[in-house]
């Protein structure tokens, strides 16, 4: 009886051991370490203007994003500055180290010039569905940084919560 004992209880000890934790894949990392609330700067500024695009974006666990900010174009020789109130809505995912997103809806606001909306309208310009991919070159609980095209500066994002 005894050397059954012996014979099956390293069995009994190796099936109850736990199971090492399985690693997350880097992709899973990635969504884990976006989800939060980050204030975004991306300046695309040139000689010719300066174009500044800022905005809160949050990234929800359930693959939903809300992005709202503004868009501010100063054309400095001509001494004028053109505002537009920017918000955005869809859902999000990790895709190979690169930030997916699909706009459900987009809308554009002109500040302080209410005559261009009367002329077309600007939300046209982004239709639904529309989707865009960025390399996520840096990310962790502070800082966020994205590349959306090699020739154009990376967006760079702060965490301001959870």
């Amino acid at each position: 009886m005894f050397s059954r004992f012996l014979l099956f209880t390293p069995l009994f000890f190796a099936a109850c051991a736990s199971h090492p934790p399985v690693s997350l894949s880097e992709d899973d990392y990635l969504e884990k370490q976006l989800v939060g609330k980050w204030d975004c700067v991306l300046d695309l500024s040139s000689p010719e203007a300066e174009i500044l695009i800022e905005s809160t974006d949050a990234y929800v666990a359930n693959g939903r994003y809300t992005s709202i900010g503004s868009l501010t174009v100063s054309f400095s020789q001509l001494g004028e500055e053109l505002v537009l109130s920017l918000t955005d809505v869809g859902t999000w995912e990790i895709i190979d180290g690169d930030l997916v997103s699909v706009a459900e809806e987009t809308r554009l606001r002109v500040v302080g010039h209410p005559d261009i909306e009367d002329q077309f309208r600007l939300d046209d310009f982004f239709p639904k569905g529309m989707s865009a991919a960025g390399k996520i070159i840096d990310l962790n609980d502070d800082i966020f940084v994205m590349r959306t095209f090699d020739d154009l500066p990376d967006q760079k994002c702060v965490r301001v919560g959870p």
